[in-house]
């Protein structure tokens, strides 16, 4: 529970130097915090386990992907992402 709260109180302390990208940000990684487990156990019982190559169309800044990715480490995971700031964070998280 920290963690989203950290998240919540990082924007909020100083809305001035957050764009809507950043808004946006932690707002996506928020959702990938409050819907982990859950919805990967949901994806896991519908299909996950038996495919070895997985595509998310709007990968967002790529959080829950990259939860996936380090949960099943042998299959490959494809995100998908128009917004060109968003692609750039997807990068980032990916990397750490």
């Amino acid at each position: 529970m920290a963690r989203k709260e950290e998240i919540v109180n990082t924007f909020f302390e100083d809305p001035e130097r957050y764009s809507l990208c950043n808004l946006s940000d932690h707002i996506l990684s928020l959702q990938a915090e409050c819907s982990w487990p859950t919805e990967a156990e949901a994806l896991e019982r519908h299909g996950l386990i038996l495919a070895k190559k997985n595509l998310d169309i709007g990968t967002g800044n790529g959080a829950f992907l990259c939860r996936m990715a380090e949960r099943h480490p042998e299959k490959q995971f494809i995100g998908i992402e128009t917004n060109k700031e968003r692609i750039t964070r997807a990068q980032h998280t990916a990397k750490k």
